[in-house]
């Protein structure tokens, strides 16, 4: 459950990563049907063709062959920039950062042991935070608003966003 929990964040890169095996896969077998190639040469076909280098054909391509390379080259560079857009967003707009973070806490507060649960972090809730740190005893926030770090003097290491 812990591992599909943190596996969630970053699911939006497994679907580029998807994509491109469905376009090798497809590569392969339509090398293969269309032109009757082995799998290492139609492996090795889809791999050129989608990469762009067009090292060198295999042997020369029929109409059909070179129609669905056209087709597999297009495909390709749409599916290319969509990842790069992807990764680039995800990675620049802060995400990837905050779900690691995110993660590293979660496996923080899973290592602990003989701690305090606090539910809401109105006055109450801080002033029994300030209360346990002050006796190094650890606890963990769960509170659903964000503006709270504002409003406190002191370090508040575990937080978990409640809904």
């Amino acid at each position: 459950m812990r591992y599909k929990n943190q596996t969630i964040h970053f699911s939006k890169l497994f679907k580029p990563v998807l994509l491109l095996a469905l376009a090798i896969i497809v590569g392969v077998v339509g090398y293969s049907f269309l032109e009757g190639y082995s799998f290492l040469d139609a492996l090795y076909m889809t791999v050129i063709t989608i990469s762009t280098v067009g090292y060198e054909v295999v042997k020369p391509l029929s109409a059909t062959g070179k129609s669905f390379t056209i087709v597999l080259i297009l495909v390709n560079i749409g599916l290319l920039t969509y990842f790069i857009t992807l990764i680039t967003r995800y990675l620049l707009d802060g995400k990837f950062i905050k779900r690691y973070k995110q993660i590293k806490m979660e496996n923080s507060i899973n290592n602990l042991r003989n701690h305090v649960i606090i539910c809401g972090f109105g006055r109450n809730g801080k002033e029994s935070a300030y209360i346990l740190q002050q006796n190094n005893i650890p606890f963990v926030i769960i509170e659903s608003k964000d503006d709270w770090k504002d409003e406190v003097n002191f370090t508040v290491q575990f937080f978990i966003k409640g809904n």
